[in-house]
């Protein structure tokens, strides 16, 4: 509606009508517009509108003002008739259709007992004014009103809609990233060919989770990995709690892992928040195990890997059975030495003589096994095997032994059968001899010494004397007292092998061979007469072999 006051004005509503009676009373005929000389009576009805408002201030948003904030504003608008507004007056109005009292514009002019706000001219399409926000203003939707004056006349009006809205505080930063630890690793040694149910204890451990819980550092996932030379396998795991990790690791091909050192990440991530921690830990091979003969008596056992002085297990055993025989070597764990001893020692002890009377009595043979144990992943087994021989001792008998034709000889019993008193050109010797010596030659000794210092041998199953006057062996040998022995040749067939015998000696000749000399039996030559073996201890002795047979091996463990 608009209200008439002539020429010199227009309808202005509201608390504008003082102004403008104000305006009317001051105004020449020729009314100043913006910055332009107007001819207010050439003015009819002018036509005026905005096409909008641009905002700029400190909110991205145009129609959202935030209380305590000033803002410049700019309007646009077109078909400006004939040349433009003198003022644009402008209202603010609360939901309440109230004057807001928490916004104010500028600039103003005075009327009276009022301050009338208004825009500035900028062109002739726009035009711009300060607009502020007071502190504490409520949140509520808010209407602009400019109202375009010429030669105060009331043109047409624009309105828009504001927000006034109280910024939300913004969010509490997060907690800090909490410094992710591994404490410890158990086990932390890892064997190739086996799986592992691996705790890791630390702090600030993750379960994935979409808890906003604080004490998971607004994070949802732990990482975990182990890493060698830019190989990466990530093991199946579960976040017990935040200090608890159970980890199922698999030390097989798949891993692309090998025996050596490693390192266990652990790593917690999400929204940037990334904090890591790692630890060592070693792989090893499959065990292995070294046997060393280092005498006939002791052994060495070295296992690889060697995990002594480490929290993980390792361990040897052995087991021993009779390849041949009952009477064999005993095997257990030196002095200073057990199954977890790496190396460890192991230590060989002759059985006793178990024959009634202590009488020259067979040994046998024994197959010892020993492995290396380490975390449950054992070696190959490595075997050798002892000979064990019953000792007894011969010697060339002496005429001498048997007393002197033909009163004084000596009574000899071979096998039940008794042979005493005298004989006379036996075999190819000629004279009168105690038949004790002639029987002991061929069915016992095999060879002896007259009285004279002839030596004389078994041939053809009777009696000669040598044609050199020496004594041969089976194997063609002279026999040399305490280096030659007779053996059983199931045992030891071959020539030329010399034989070690535990509490006998070392390089003993095998040439010789007997009648009574079966199984693992060894007969030691000690020279000439019987006192030689007097008090002779049969003794059960380890042996081994040079070169070996499958009956005798050598020490050396293949």
């Amino acid at each position: 509606m608009r209200k008439s006051l002539g020429k010199w004005g227009g309808a202005i509503p509201g608390p504008l009508l003082h102004a403008a009676t104000l305006l009317l009373l001051i105004s020449p005929t020729i009314c100043h517009a913006q910055g332009q000389f107007v001819n207010c009576d050439s003015v009819s009805d002018p036509q005026f509108y905005y096409n909008g408002f641009s905002f700029t201030g400190t909110q991205p948003a145009s129609n959202t003002w935030v209380p305590g904030q000033t803002y410049a504003v700019t309007a646009g608008g077109w078909g400006v008739s004939p040349a433009g507004c003198l003022y644009e007056v402008i209202r603010v109005y609360n939901p309440a259709g109230q004057i807001d009292p928490y916004v104010t514009t500028s600039p103003v002019f005075e009327a009276p007992g009022q301050l009338i706000p208004y825009a500035n001219y900028v062109d002739a399409t726009h035009t711009s004014f300060t607009l502020t926000v007071a502190s504490g203003a409520p949140d509520e939707t808010d209407i602009i009103q400019l109202v375009c004056e010429v030669c105060f006349l009331s043109a047409s009006e624009y309105k828009v809609q504001i927000s006034i809205q109280t910024p939300l505080p913004p969010p509490p930063p997060p907690p800090p990233c909490g410094t992710i630890t591994i404490d410890s690793v158990t086990p932390s040694t890892w064997t190739m060919g086996k799986t592992y149910q691996v705790t890791i204890t630390g702090t600030d451990f993750v379960a994935p989770s979409t808890s906003d819980d604080p004490t998971y550092c607004q994070q949802n996932v732990t990482r975990l990995w182990v890493e060698q030379g830019g190989n990466y396998y990530s093991p199946d795991f579960t976040v017990v709690s935040p200090t608890q990790i159970n980890a199922t690791i698999k030390m097989d091909a798949s891993t692309s892992l090998t025996a050596g050192s490693a390192t266990l990440w652990a790593e917690n991530c999400d929204d940037g928040c990334v904090t890591e921690t790692s630890v060592p830990v070693q792989i090893v091979s499959v065990p292995t195990i070294t046997l060393e003969r280092i005498d006939l008596m002791d052994v060495k056992a070295t296992g690889t890997p060697n995990v002594t002085g480490t929290s993980d297990t390792s361990a040897f055993k052995y087991l021993s059975v009779s390849a041949s025989g009952s009477t064999v070597a005993k095997i257990g764990y030196a002095s200073g030495s057990n199954a977890q001893s790496n190396p460890t020692f192991f230590q060989l002890t002759e059985p006793d003589n178990s024959c009634k009377g202590g009488k020259p009595c067979q040994g046998g043979l024994k197959t010892i096994t020993a492995s290396y144990t380490v975390d449950g992943v054992s070696s190959a087994d490595k075997s050798f095997n002892v000979p064990t021989f019953g000792m007894s001792c011969y010697n060339t008998t002496a005429e001498s032994d048997w007393g002197s034709p033909p009163n004084n000889c000596s009574v000899f019993r071979w096998k039940g059968t008794v042979y005493s008193g005298t004989v006379t050109n036996p075999g190819s010797l000629t004279g009168t001899y105690c038949e004790a010596f002639i029987a002991d030659v061929i069915r016992n000794a095999g060879s002896g010494v007259l009285n004279n210092g002839i030596a004389v041998q078994k041939v053809n199953g009777n009696i000669s004397q040598t044609p050199d006057g020496k004594i041969y062996t089976a194997d063609g040998t002279v026999p040399i007292p305490f280096q030659t022995v007779a053996r059983n040749r199931s045992i030891i067939p071959g020539k030329g092998v010399l034989i070690d015998l535990d509490q006998v000696g070392t390089g003993i000749h095998a040439d010789d061979i007997g009648g009574d000399i079966v199984g693992y039996r060894l007969d030691l030559y000690k020279g000439v007469g019987k006192p030689v073996c007097a008090h002779n201890d049969n003794v059960m002795a380890v042996g081994a072999c040079t070169p070996a047979t499958s009956g005798c091996p050598a020490s050396a463990i293949q």
